[in-house]
């Protein structure tokens, strides 16, 4: 897969020949801003996902040792710091007890924004000490489903620097027909939209 993604010029974080490669971030300009990525593998506590090491290929386990650290590196090197989480239970609309304390952690850490996925599904989206998290994101294009029609969203974040520094984000609902993903409109994005902010209700703060 990661030479795949190399050979097609697609960045990619989380996984490499050996641990040290496996938690190198990636560094992305983006307009006038720097954003940051890191990416972990834990579908769930103590789970077995082929953990790389210092000689063998691998992904980069969800260990707090190993975010805080990264974290901590990557933060002055940039202006936000957005972490990937593969993780959570599939068909679930809502994150376990573990994921929620891993997110909170990751942004007591320094992270901006951290996002899920794994579930198939969409989660809520909370709002916590300024940072943002959304816990799944769904289904984009996922050509292993056996379903050639869903309806899911794009989460679109907008950030801004400087001594307002502050970060935004808005669902924008799509539906994926054989594969082909497309703009919802009408009554069915608002119902999108509205199966999410529900979703959400359980955060003390969201986006919404």
């Amino acid at each position: 897969t990661i030479r795949y993604l190399d050979e097609a010029g697609i960045a990619h974080v989380g996984a490499g020949a050996n641990l040290d490669q496996a938690r190198r971030p990636v560094i992305r300009k983006v307009r006038s801003l720097l954003v940051g990525f890191l990416g972990y593998y834990g579908l769930r506590p103590h789970s077995d996902c082929h953990p790389a090491t210092a000689d063998s290929a691998g992904t980069v386990m969800r260990i707090l040792s190993y975010i805080r650290k990264d974290v901590h590196l990557l933060r002055p090197k940039v202006d936000f710091v957005v972490v990937n989480f593969h993780w959570g239970y599939e068909k679930e609309n809502y994150p376990r007890e573990d994921q929620i304390f891993v997110a909170h952690k990751t942004i007591d850490y320094g992270a901006d924004l951290v996002v899920g996925h794994h579930p198939h599904v969409w989660q809520g989206i909370e709002r916590y000490k300024g940072g943002i998290i959304a816990y799944s994101l769904g289904n984009f294009i996922f050509g292993g489903n056996s379903r050639t029609y869903e309806q899911s969203a794009l989460l679109k974040v907008r950030f801004a620097k400087g001594k307002n520094k502050k970060m935004d984000a808005r669902i924008v609902p799509i539906e994926i027909d054989h594969w082909q993903p497309r703009l919802l409109t009408g009554a069915d994005s608002v119902n999108m939209i509205n199966q999410i902010k529900k979703y959400s209700e359980i955060f003390k703060q969201s986006i919404f």
